[in-house]
């Protein structure tokens, strides 16, 4: 902008002060003009162009109905239209292809949109089906064009609003399904197949009678064992048939027994007996029969309570039968004891335990192995009676008043080698005396036993054990004695054990009583320092004991003088 004039000073809008100004935008501009003359000034609109691009916006579709009005606003620009408008604005109600010129003293350019139709959303639920009732069907409503945006969906049967449904029944399901263009409705009616199920059982019929048997299964083929293709078919003859069923969910058979159906036949006991008063519900079941009983009642089962004689009446298609039974009660034995005589005994005084129950011919038992309604004892001890009959039994026991004495003892070994050093514990009770016997021979009165054995063989002890009132008791056991085999077996050869001796040592030899007849020790210069005779011992196998009271320390000789020979042996004695 240029706004020379002589002699003149310059002042612009933006303040500078030269005569010219550069623009390179739009606006409104002046200039005052200064000199010693006057004072002027001046405006100016500039409009500043650009070349000019049109933008009818991306290829559309429009639902039919709908109305797409296009709007631009350039300043100073001149619009050619399709259909030959010169405004900003046009309006179209249609599909199809749209353009639009703008110009201005910068240039002329163009612009051009494609309008679709916008289609409902493709939904389809198919055709109306069936499905197999155990495979559940999907529903899907999602839409088949790409094209469609923001679709909802509801299914007004369970208000769910996904786009797919699994049903598993049958009915009519409806879905309704929104987009850009509005809401549409779709329906599709599901019958649930169902796979065959059969379930014919055995049966029976009267000889020379039919039966008709039928399945019912859906859309199924289905063919009998006797070649039948039907759902129902005529029967008579007594066997095994089978039929079978299939259809597009599944396929079942199964295989029946046709038997004949006989007569009633019936047993009821003779006689029956019932305990305490209880109830006995007897039940006759008979294949398809009808019952009648005395009293009018007309179940398969009759409860009894009271004596009596029952009567029934069995009927069934093929025939007919009856029975009676006799009911009477008996009650559960109730045991008792009694005892004779009274007062304490010593254990071997007989005494008569007497049984009795509320019953007259109840069976008697006893822990004594007896079986009559008394028994005589002669010992301490529980007694046990049971009382028995039908309806059960009773026991009672019964423990008679002797006094409470008890032999026993315990035995340290039941065998050993000879000498057999045994010990007998005492273990009696309501005891003050004792007496012990070695194969029937007293041997001690003490409290325990304490008791050498010798001979060899099996050998008894017995323990008297007595009390204060004169009541005795006896305990008896055996121990054995072997041959001990450290004793040489020669008629006068022996043993001397422990070799060398400190307090004692024993001379050990197999012969018997007779053959030995004298001990004799000498020193170690030959001496006879210790002369025995043992002629008269009893002992067999022999066993001499010799405990060293007056023997000193040192090395002797032992002599065993037998009837017919002698025997020596030396022996160290170390104190």
């Amino acid at each position: 902008l240029n706004a020379a004039w002589k002699s003149s000073t310059y002042l612009w809008q933006d303040q500078s002060r030269d005569s010219t100004l550069t623009v390179s935008k739009t606006g409104d501009y002046k200039v005052t003009v200064t000199n010693k003359c006057e004072v002027d000034s001046a405006k100016i609109n500039i409009i500043i162009q650009d070349t000019l691009y049109p933008d009818l916006g991306k290829d559309t579709a429009m639902c039919a109905g709908d109305r797409l009005v296009f709007i631009l606003n350039y300043p100073g620009a001149a619009y050619t239209w399709f259909n030959g408008w010169s405004s900003n604005t046009n309006l179209v109600t249609q599909p199809g292809i749209y353009w639009v010129e703008v110009s201005n003293r910068c240039g002329t350019q163009s612009d051009t949109i494609k309008v679709d139709t916008l289609h409902p959303a493709n939904i389809n639920l198919g055709k109306d089906t069936a499905t197999c009732s155990h495979l559940p069907l999907q529903l899907n409503a999602g839409a088949k064009d790409t094209k469609q945006t923001n679709l909802s969906w509801f299914w007004p049967h369970n208000g769910s609003r996904d786009s797919s449904l699994v049903v598993n029944a049958s009915g009519t399901f409806t879905v309704e399904v929104t987009d850009q263009c509005g809401t549409q409705t779709h329906s599709i009616t599901v019958y649930q197949l169902n796979a065959p199920n059969l379930q014919l059982k055995d049966t029976s019929i009267c000889k020379g009678d039919s039966i008709r048997l039928s399945v019912n299964v859906d859309s199924a083929k289905i063919r009998w064992s006797t070649g039948d293709t039907v759902a129902a078919v005529w029967i008579k003859d007594f066997k095994t048939y089978g039929v079978g069923a299939v259809n597009r969910c599944g396929s079942d058979s199964v295989k029946f027994k046709v038997a004949e159906l006989l007569p009633p036949k019936f047993e009821l006991p003779t006689d029956t007996i019932l305990c305490n008063n209880t109830s006995w519900n007897v039940e006759l079941t008979q294949p398809q029969s009808t019952y009648l009983w005395g009293n009018g009642q007309t179940d398969s089962k009759m409860q009894i309570n009271q004596e009596g004689s029952y009567a029934v009446t069995i009927t069934n298609a093929c025939g007919i039968d009856n029975g009676a039974v006799q009911v009477k009660y008996l009650n559960t034995p109730v045991a008792t004891v009694s005892l004779s005589l009274n007062g304490k005994y010593c254990p071997g005084s007989p005494l008569t335990l007497s049984g009795s129950s509320i019953n007259k011919d109840d069976t008697y038992f006893w822990n004594t192995v007896d079986s009559s309604q008394s028994i005589l004892v002669k010992k301490a001890g529980t007694y046990t009676l049971i009382v028995s009959n039908f309806c059960g039994g009773d026991t009672t026991t019964v423990t008679p008043n002797y006094y409470p004495i008890k032999a026993a003892f315990a035995l340290n070994q039941a065998e050993h080698d000879s000498p057999f050093e045994l010990e007998a514990t005492n273990q009696s009770e309501g005891a003050v005396d004792y007496v012990w016997l070695l194969d029937s021979n007293k041997v001690a009165s003490t409290l325990n036993l304490r008791q050498r054995i010798i001979a060899y063989g099996k050998h008894s002890i017995s323990l008297i054990a007595s009390d204060e009132f004169g009541c005795a008791d006896t305990a008896l056991d055996t121990v054995q004695v072997f041959r001990n085999r450290n004793i040489p077996p020669l008629l006068c050869d022996f043993r001397v054990d422990p070799n060398p001796a400190k307090d004692y040592f024993v001379i050990a030899a197999s012969n018997n009583d007779k053959q030995v007849r004298q001990v004799k020790i000498f020193n170690d210069i030959g001496q006879e320092v210790i002369s025995t005779d043992v002629s008269h011992w009893k002992e067999n196998p022999f066993y001499f004991e010799y405990r060293l009271n007056n023997l000193p320390s040192g090395t002797y000789l032992i002599g065993l003088y037998c009837e017919d020979e002698t025997k020596y042996r030396r022996v160290v004695i170390a104190r």
